[in-house]
């Protein structure tokens, strides 16, 4: 190890993914040790009170990388969701890069060299690479030249397709994530394209993203509707001078739709 600092730590928040977290982990061992950066990394795995024994899997499965430090795994003393985690993970992290991968899903490899020279040239804090359905093994949304997305355009069009956040950790840990949100990460990267005034969209697939399980939160909607209501106010009164009038109307009718919602959860009728 590179003693009290790395290049790039990969945080990793994890409920009950003792199915999947072996692919994940494999994958960012099999990313470092491709890019030639396992002394320059590290790999945390904030574990959110899982049920299914995901932590015994994970000192049964890796006693060696947990012994030299290169994975560290932090256990949530109660259930505060994977945002809790993230930001709890970011704290810990010693990485001039956090990359945030989700524990059902995989870095890839092949991708490690020109994601490393991206990092190494960017002078933006904020960057997004591609994502692969992990299905289909086709890339999620258009296929578009890498950019730069200014913070204007960011809050009223958001970005095409799912995508893999690579941020500078100084930036995550001056805007560090909504925890009440629970799973809603948006809040946080409006604050930090705010701060830096642009992100940078490149073009390189990074991800391997599983969507299809049924246990994700971002299927869930309805049984969060308390969160999207807090979050739609939240992005609104914190934008409101630079949003359009058309994303302003969306979000009104988004925050009418998600009151009518939780009005009608806290009656029983849903």
């Amino acid at each position: 190890m590179m003693g009290d600092s790395f290049f790039i730590s990969i945080v990793t928040p994890t409920y009950n993914r003792k199915d999947t977290i072996k692919r994940c982990v494999d994958s960012a061992i099999l990313f470092c040790k491709t890019a030639n950066i396992v002394q320059a990394s590290e790999m945390i795995v904030v574990d959110d009170v899982s049920k299914d024994d995901t932590v015994l899997f994970l000192n049964l499965s890796y006693p060696d990388l947990i012994k030299c430090g290169w994975l560290k795994i932090i256990k949530q003393p109660i259930n505060k969701g994977f945002l809790s985690s993230r930001n709890i993970g970011v704290k810990k992290a010693k990485g001039k890069w956090v990359l945030f991968l989700d524990s059902d899903d995989e870095i890839i490899s092949g991708s490690a060299m020109a994601f490393l020279k991206i990092l190494e040239k960017s002078t933006i804090p904020f960057i997004y690479f591609r994502c692969i359905d992990g299905d289909s093994k086709k890339l999620l949304g258009p296929d578009i030249p890498e950019c730069v997305i200014s913070y204007n355009e960011y809050i009223n069009k958001g970005t095409v397709a799912e995508a893999l956040p690579v941020i500078k950790r100084d930036l995550i840990l001056r805007f560090p994530y909504d925890e009440d949100m629970r799973a809603s990460a948006g809040l946080a990267y409006a604050r930090m394209t705010k701060e830096c005034q642009e992100i940078f969209w490149t073009n390189l697939p990074a991800r391997i993203y599983y969507q299809n399980r049924d246990d994700r939160l971002t299927l869930k909607r309805f049984e969060r509707a308390s969160f999207f209501l807090r979050g739609y106010k939240r992005f609104l009164f914190e934008n409101f001078f630079s949003l359009k009038w058309k994303k302003k109307s969306d979000l009104f009718l988004k925050i009418i739709f998600y009151s009518l919602v939780v009005f009608f959860q806290r009656i029983k009728i849903l």
